[in-house]
């Protein structure tokens, strides 16, 4: 399992938050990264 200090789990929904405003190709990474990490916790 991989441990996250809830400050980067507070910085990863700021990363979801302002999604919008990038570009489609940064937008897919930042839903791959954050799908992985919420589905190890």
């Amino acid at each position: 399992k991989i441990f996250l200090p809830p400050c980067s789990i507070l910085f990863i929904k700021k990363y979801i938050k302002i999604k919008k405003f990038q570009s489609p190709f940064k937008r897919k990474i930042i839903d791959l990264v954050s799908n992985q990490i919420f589905f190890v916790q």
